[in-house]
């Protein structure tokens, strides 16, 4: 699974397919630099590795001291070094595995990932929602208890369940 570190500060974050990073409250990864754009970057996993895109930032991101062209996606592996905005906080790709799949409660945080290929949700022990994929890599939901309606999701769609809003991290 991807894990990112922030080495200044030793934060560890587990990355989703799409993994969005800035100073905006909907980025995964939140920065408080004024020289981060409020979506300064992005990982996505790209079937077989990770890729590092600059979502057209003003101060720029970089990897081995060049400045990535915005919108053009580079490549990177285990222990690559990068930064965003400017020289200060550096970043490293800890672990350069394929994310898994994962819900994340919006409003608490709280992550239910997948086991034996299934997320329950709200949790295993009263599931309301089943959420698994089938033979042809598909990612589908299924309502616990009611009609037999069965439909296909996508990464970072949004369940509302008892309540409670879940994002959905599905590669």
């Amino acid at each position: 699974m991807g894990v990112l570190l922030c080495e200044t500060t030793g934060a560890l974050y587990t990355l989703s397919a799409q993994t969005t990073i800035g100073r905006s409250r909907g980025c995964a990864v939140r920065l408080d630099d004024r020289r981060v754009s409020g979506e300064h970057a992005r990982l996505t996993w790209s079937g077989d590795r990770w890729l590092l895109l600059d979502l057209g930032s003003r101060n720029g991101t970089w990897i081995r001291s060049a400045r990535l062209d915005a919108q053009q996606g580079e490549g990177i592996g285990v222990d690559a070094r990068f930064h965003f905005g400017a020289p200060g906080e550096d970043w490293r790709l800890l672990d350069a595995g394929a994310p898994e799949p994962k819900a994340r409660d919006i409003e608490r945080g709280e992550i239910r990932t997948a086991r034996s290929g299934v997320i329950h949700l709200p949790n295993a022990e009263a599931p309301e929602l089943v959420i698994c994929q089938d033979a042809a890599g598909r990612w589908l939901l299924e309502q616990v208890g009611g009609a037999n309606d069965i439909r296909e999701l996508r990464d970072l769609e949004q369940l509302t369940v008892s309540g409670r809003v879940w994002q959905l991290h599905i590669p």
